[in-house]
């Protein structure tokens, strides 16, 4: 399949958008403040952990440019675009 990494961002918006419509509001405000939406969400999608990264943090870009910036020295890793996309496709 062939996707583009705006194609990944706007299925990480809709699966945001789901979680929102899942969970009432007043389960994550109490927890945004200590950064609990935010692991909430992450462990709705439970995709990998540096893709979440970048994309909760609307870093792709940047991560296409430099990925070595959002790993560890030495590790030659890389995010799998196309396992997330379809890990967020799943997601319903």
């Amino acid at each position: 399949m062939l996707f583009q990494i705006k194609d990944v961002q706007n299925e990480f918006k809709r699966v945001e958008d789901l979680f929102q419509s899942e969970v009432p509001e007043s389960e994550t405000t109490a927890e945004a403040n200590n950064g609990g939406y935010k692991a909430m969400l992450k462990g709705y999608m439970n995709i990998e952990e540096t893709a979440f990264e970048v994309l909760y943090d609307e870093e792709a870009e940047q991560y296409r440019e430099n990925p070595q910036a959002y790993h560890l020295s030495y590790d030659d890793s890389r995010v799998d675009w196309g396992e997330t996309y379809e890990s967020l496709q799943a997601i319903q």
